[in-house]
């Protein structure tokens, strides 16, 4: 989803490689605790918050900050265990997944959390983030072959930006995934932010406008290094 202050670690085709255990046990990288899930909230949310995806999914700016809020923590919940932070405090965040740790099952759990969701953020919210979602998982499938890192998730509070922090967020997971020579995928809604991915060794590969709107869409991959 999200690469613009925001992006999931997916590896497809249920391959498993020697990057998977890495990142499991790499120290370095800090897992998201239960118990600080709030907090991670709130910081996804007050960076996100002026995203123009994010305009677009909730148009009505006096109740866009809680179904904002009420988004992340939906996603935070579902994607607990893929969450990595940049230190106790949670300056930032990300959310990475594998696509062969999915069983293809929605838990009842989910189930539970996104009648919620709908009952938070309203239909035609939860209808603009679905075909948003869709569209992505259409275009990623015609874009991407093989096996493959995807970022869906970086965001850094307002406060502690130009600290490079995102950067730390994700090049302690690029190095892990190099070793076994994985690509890594991600898109953004956010032009500015393309100079940024190029530096960690990103080539923009699609570009285009999201159906029904005149936001930026940018698609940029990472060729594994060998």
């Amino acid at each position: 989803m999200l690469a613009s202050t925001i992006d999931t670690l997916e590896y497809q085709h249920g391959v498993i490689s020697k990057a998977t255990s890495s990142i499991k046990n790499d120290k370095s990288i800090l897992r998201l605790t239960k118990k600080d899930l709030y907090k991670a909230a709130v910081v996804a949310c007050e960076a996100y918050m002026e995203e123009d995806l994010c305009k677009y999914f909730f148009p009505d700016e006096q109740s866009r900050y809680k179904k904002l809020f009420a988004l992340m923590r939906f996603r935070l919940q579902t994607q607990f265990n893929f969450c990595t932070i940049t230190s106790n405090k949670i300056e930032g965040l990300s959310l990475w997944e594998r696509a062969n740790e999915h069983s293809g099952l929605i838990s009842l759990r989910e189930i539970f959390l996104g009648v919620s969701l709908l009952i938070s953020i309203g239909p035609k919210s939860l209808w603009k983030i679905f075909c948003f979602q869709l569209y992505m998982f259409k275009l990623k499938s015609k874009l991407i072959r093989g096996p493959y890192c995807y970022f869906d998730l970086v965001v850094v509070h307002p406060d502690h930006r130009r600290k490079r922090l995102a950067y730390m967020l994700l090049s302690q997971t690029i190095e892990q995934v190099d070793l076994a020579g994985e690509q890594v995928y991600l898109e953004t809604q956010n032009p500015t932010l393309v100079h940024f991915y190029h530096k960690l060794g990103f080539e923009v590969i699609h570009e285009s406008k999201l159906p029904g709107t005149s936001i930026d869409n940018i698609c940029m991959l990472r060729k594994g290094k060998k």
